[in-house]
C-alpha cells in the first residue's frame, strides 16, 4: 500500500466519523439528545477497534468486492449498485429495532459505497475505511445502536427520545436527518459525474 493511498483510507474513516457526528449536532443542539460520560476501558476500546474493523471488511467484501463486482460482468454500474443495495439492506431486515426510514437508510449507505468501490477502480479500502469509521465511532464514542444491535459504549452513553429524527432503538441509522445527509451525498456524485461527463 502506498502513502497516498493509506492518507485516503485514513481521510474515509474520519469522513464516517463526520458522516454520523454531523446529525448528532443537530440533534444535541435541538435538545433531543444528551450524552453522559463513562469511565474508559483500554481493552474494551481495543477489542471493538479490532471487531468492527472485521465486520465492516467481511461486509464489504461481501456485498461490494463480490457481489458488486459480479453483477457489474453482466449489467450496468447503476442497476448493479441498486441491486446489491437492496440485497444489502435486505440483509438488515432482522436486525432488532428496524423501521422503513431504517430500511431506507441503509439502502442509500449502500449506494453511497457503491459509487465509492466504483471510483476507486473496484477498491474496497475507502469503501471498509468509511463502513468502519461509521460503525466504530456510533458505539464507541456516542454508544448509539448500529443497525437496532445495541452495545454498551466505552466513552459516552447516548440517551435519545424515542422520534423520526433520532431514529429510536434503531439508532441514527433510523433518522430522516441521516435520509437527508445521504441524499445530498448522493446529489453531489452524481452532479460531480455529470460535471466529468460520466453516467452511473
Amino acid at each position: 500500500m502506498n502513502y497516498n493511498r493509506l492518507v485516503r483510507h485514513i481521510a474515509y474513516f474520519f469522513l464516517g466519523t463526520l458522516m454520523l457526528c454531523l446529525p448528532l449536532i443537530i440533534l444535541f443542539v435541538g435538545g433531543f439528545i444528551t450524552f453522559l460520560a463513562v469511565p474508559f476501558d483500554l481493552e474494551a476500546f481495543l477489542a471493538f477497534f479490532v471487531g468492527f474493523f472485521f465486520f465492516a471488511l467481511i461486509e464489504e467484501l461481501i456485498f461490494r468486492y463480490y457481489l458488486l463486482n459480479g453483477l457489474l460482468i453482466f449489467i450496468k454500474s447503476h442497476w448493479a449498485i441498486i441491486i446489491s443495495s437492496m440485497i444489502f439492506a435486505t440483509a438488515h431486515v432482522l436486525n432488532p429495532e428496524i423501521t422503513m426510514l431504517g430500511f431506507v437508510n441503509v439502502f442509500l449507505i449502500s449506494i453511497v459505497l457503491g459509487f465509492i468501490f466504483i471510483t476507486y477502480d473496484k477498491s474496497i479500502g475507502e469503501c471498509v475505511a468509511l463502513h468502519f469509521g461509521w460503525n466504530f465511532s456510533c458505539v464507541a464514542f456516542f454508544g448509539m445502536p448500529v443497525s437496532g444491535i445495541s452495545i454498551p459504549s466505552i466513552l459516552f452513553s447516548s440517551m435519545s427520545e424515542n422520534s423520526i429524527l433520532t431514529g429510536s432503538g434503531f439508532g441514527i441509522e433510523g433518522s430522516i436527518l441521516l435520509t437527508i445527509e445521504l441524499l445530498t451525498i448522493l446529489l453531489i456524485f452524481k452532479i460531480k459525474k455529470f460535471g466529468a461527463g460520466n453516467s452511473v
